[in-house]
């Protein structure tokens, strides 16, 4: 099939794009492989990824863990199953909440949120563990175990953590909690065209948090964002149906803060981390000025949740403010260890040793 360029164009009336008329996406069709046959070929055979099974970092699990207890940081104590929490409550107040309280204020919240009252329960609890009332953390927890009110999510109530108050889970339901922090989300323009039937759409549409990735064929964090919005082709047309539709996306803003989550609790990550890096600093590509400027936008590494072996969960955080005091360097909290403290770590080499999988990104203003 020969190369064929279409132009679609969509207005734009929001002063904070600039004044943009229109923009412009250009689709090529280059022969190349279809999303749906990419993901058929790089589904990788589960052998490839049982061959180090057991615990993989048995050699060297915390190398740091028995440092001098006067450089460590007294912190939340692990109790009845509480690491899932106790690692989400480390990032959120001591790198997101305690670092940048009017972004992150309650007040602030999105009204159209359905976590929006559970937001503010969140915050409330960090105001509480700030003031070493670590106890309230199952105040939260109890609180999400409720069902939450008909109004919010339809006909039927439902828990945000159904597992129930002292019971193993997933890190997984609490990230979307910060959805309900006014500008966490970030939009971006979806363009489409059918090769087939010339059909052409232009959506716009919001990155909620976090941004889900799949490690198959990304050796990087930075390629996984990169690949997550590249131009793909092979999609199912909304209105021939036949799979000839290829999609582009195109960034509006620029967050204050990326989350990024790979799916399956970072058990596939490791098993094969030695041929992964885990960036500290990404960058991403949003719109300009003028339809054809690009503005590259950095972002540098604050925190993780990770995944050290089989239901449990640390977390790491750079420069934390705890107790009104900022912190330089890395820090590991395993509020199993240590007796909860924060221990400091000599560097993120040594974070990457307890399998991070989810990754939180502040924006680089400098």
């Amino acid at each position: 099939m020969s190369k064929k360029t279409v132009n679609g164009e969509i207005s734009i009336s929001q002063t904070n794009l600039h004044d943009i008329k229109k923009i412009e996406f250009s689709f090529e069709n280059d022969d190349s492989q279809s999303e749906n046959e990419k993901d058929s070929q790089s589904n990788v055979e589960e052998n490839e990824f049982e061959k180090n099974e057991g615990n993989f970092f048995e050699e060297d699990l915390d190398p740091d863990q028995h440092k001098d207890p006067n450089t460590c940081l007294n912190w939340i104590k692990y109790k009845e199953n509480s690491c899932r929490y106790d690692s989400f409550m480390t990032i959120f107040c001591l790198v997101l909440f305690n670092k940048d309280e009017g972004f992150f204020n309650p007040e602030l919240s999105e009204d159209n949120d359905p976590h929006t009252e559970q937001y503010k329960m969140l915050c409330k609890i960090a105001m509480d563990i700030n003031n070493k009332n670590f106890e309230a953390l199952f105040k939260l927890w109890n609180y999400l175990n409720l069902p939450i009110h008909p109004s919010v999510t339809g006909t039927t109530k439902v828990s945000i953590d159904k597992e129930g108050v002292g019971r193993y889970g997933s890190v997984s339901i609490l990230i979307p909690l910060l959805n309900s922090v006014y500008g966490m989300r970030f939009q971006y323009l979806l363009g489409s065209y059918c090769y087939t039937c010339g059909d052409n759409k232009i959506q716009r549409k919001f990155f909620h948090v976090p941004i889900n990735f799949e490690l198959i064929k990304s050796n990087s964090i930075q390629s996984c964002f990169d690949s997550k919005i590249k131009k793909t082709d092979g999609w199912k047309c909304f209105k021939c149906e036949d799979k000839n539709r290829s999609e582009q996306y195109l960034l509006l803003d620029s967050p204050n803060y990326l989350v990024f989550y790979f799916e399956t609790e970072g058990k596939r990550i490791q098993k094969i981390y030695n041929d992964f890096k885990f960036d500290e600093a990404i960058t991403i590509s949003k719109l300009g000025s003028t339809r054809e400027e690009r503005i590259k936008v950095k972002y540098n590494l604050i925190g993780t949740i990770n995944y050290p072996y089989e239901n449990h969960f640390t977390s790491s955080v750079k420069d934390p403010m705890i107790y009104e005091h900022i912190a330089d360097g890395w820090y590991l909290h395993d509020s199993a260890l240590n007796d909860g403290r924060l221990v400091p770590r000599n560097g993120f080499c040594n974070i990457v040793k307890e399998n991070p999988f989810v990754f939180f990104y502040k924006i680089d203003l400098n």
